[in-house]
């Protein structure tokens, strides 16, 4: 299930939102058409408007917001001006910084733009750390 359902739920999102913009749609098929050989080795360079598609829908459509894990013990972690100490189980909860606008502007919008270096500028410091 891990492996076909995460990539079902992906696939999904990211055909839903190209039959809502089909100026994206129109962008991905130059991209592709534009290319003479792929290979998996190549696939990231070749493709950046595609790869940025991909992430775009990822972070509007997570399928893991959090992910478990278990603070050893004697180990430490502060977290909001709390301070844990292992053994704990602690939940790495993420899911809420896709869609914060001080990291995201717009960010229920789908814009695969953002995640190019000649996309829209964000000037947020927080996006900084997230985007780039």
């Amino acid at each position: 299930e891990a492996a076909h359902g995460t990539t079902f739920f992906a696939t999904t999102a990211l055909i839903g939102e190209l039959l809502h913009q089909p100026e994206v749609l129109a962008r991905l098929k130059e991209e592709a058409a534009a290319v003479d050989e792929l290979t998996l080795d190549s696939a990231t360079t070749a493709l950046p408007y595609t790869e940025a598609c991909i992430k775009e829908a990822l972070r509007l459509y997570p399928f893991a917001g959090s992910v478990p894990k278990k603070l050893p013990r004697g180990e430490r972690l502060t977290v909001g001006g709390y301070e844990l100490v292992g053994p704990v189980d602690v939940w790495l909860c993420f899911s809420h910084h896709f869609v914060d606008a001080a990291v995201f502007p717009e960010p229920l919008r789908f814009e695969p733009r953002r995640w190019l270096s000649d996309g829209p500028s964000y000037s947020s410091p927080s996006s900084e750390r997230w985007l780039r």
